[in-house]
């Protein structure tokens, strides 16, 4: 039986820039057997967001009473998607079966949904930059998503290429391109050796830190959990500054693990071992770094209040699993 997909867009939004690309992704979906929805107001464009907060809300609480939509996608990422925060019905959420899924801005809006709800969110692709890759969503980001929204089990590996080339967006609209892949030359890696087991909460670090502490993301969230973190276009120094934030709240005396997500450039993911080796000196859980999930190609999707496994033992040996949802 077919699945459906509503395509929301809770922050910014460029599909009416792009009507091929959308036209590939769709394509795409619905060769996997994916019926997709594009709700109505998610291609306007308001400045740097998308539609006002009224047709943001309209467009989920739509999507929520569609009997034939499994999932809620957003197009894209982008800004303010906490704007919306305080509209949406969270006893409606809660009593659906629809599943959530976004990164980036979009963190705002699946750690309000867990917080609120301890419903699972996924923090995976969105439906712009990922699945309408062209010529096919990369098959590492369709797989983990794919386990994710099936409720499985999950044993994640490291991809054995990365996609760092850029292709604007408007030269692909004319003349489609495939972007070159490379080897993965920047591992996965220990910072700290040790083990734990617990839920697993974490998404776009700067996104966290404009809902940290409210009622959508309150600080006792964090406790005895696995916490992953990764963020873009910034460097080490800014990410320790983000970091110090997240400190002086007391996160860190409380959580089991940490996962830190690979950078958008080399120079950072060589220094923040650096970084690591200062700041969590005094700290004694486990920690590994540079893993392909957010903004990297291709990616993980990491299935937000599930029981998750975090293991980092000799001769680099990682061990990082979905246990149970």
């Amino acid at each position: 039986m077919n699945k459906g997909i509503s395509i929301i867009s809770p922050a910014s939004s460029f599909l009416k820039d792009y009507p091929n690309r959308v036209k590939q992704g769709c394509d795409f979906l619905k060769s996997q057997g994916f019926n997709v929805k594009i709700e109505k107001n998610a291609i306007k464009n308001d400045s740097y967001y998308s539609a006002s907060i009224e047709e943001r809300v309209e467009d989920i609480n739509n999507a929520l009473n569609d009997k034939d939509i499994n999932y809620i996608m957003a197009s894209i990422g982008g800004y303010n998607s906490n704007q919306i925060l305080r509209n949406l019905d969270y006893n409606k959420i809660s009593q659906s079966n629809k599943i959530f899924c976004g990164y980036s801005d979009i963190t705002c809006l699946i750690l309000a949904i867990y917080s609120k709800t301890k419903k699972i969110a996924l923090h995976g692709p969105t439906f712009l930059p990922e699945i309408c890759e062209y010529p096919k969503t990369y098959d590492y980001t369709w797989k983990y998503f794919l386990e994710a929204l099936n409720f499985n089990p999950i044993e994640y590996k490291e991809p054995t290429y990365v996609v760092k080339e850029f292709v604007d967006w408007k030269i692909q609209e004319e003349k489609l391109v495939e972007r070159k892949k490379e080897a993965n030359n920047e591992k996965w890696t220990i910072n700290k050796k040790g083990k734990a087991v617990g839920k697993i909460i974490g998404g776009n670090l700067s996104s966290i830190l404009t809902i940290v502490g409210t009622e959508f993301l309150p600080l006792e969230i964090f406790n005895d959990k696995i916490l992953f973190l990764e963020d873009t276009n910034i460097e080490i120094p800014e990410f320790d500054s983000f970091m110090q934030s997240l400190k002086l709240r007391g996160i860190f005396e409380n959580i089991k693990g940490l996962i830190i997500g690979k950078f958008d450039n080399s120079k950072n993911n060589s220094e923040v071992e650096g970084f690591l080796n200062v700041f969590f000196k005094e700290y004694n859980f486990p920690i590994i770094y540079n893993v392909d999930l957010g903004h990297t190609n291709p990616m993980i999707t990491i299935p937000i209040g599930s029981t998750a496994l975090l293991e980092c033992g000799e001769n680099g040996r990682i061990n990082f699993k979905i246990l149970s949802y």
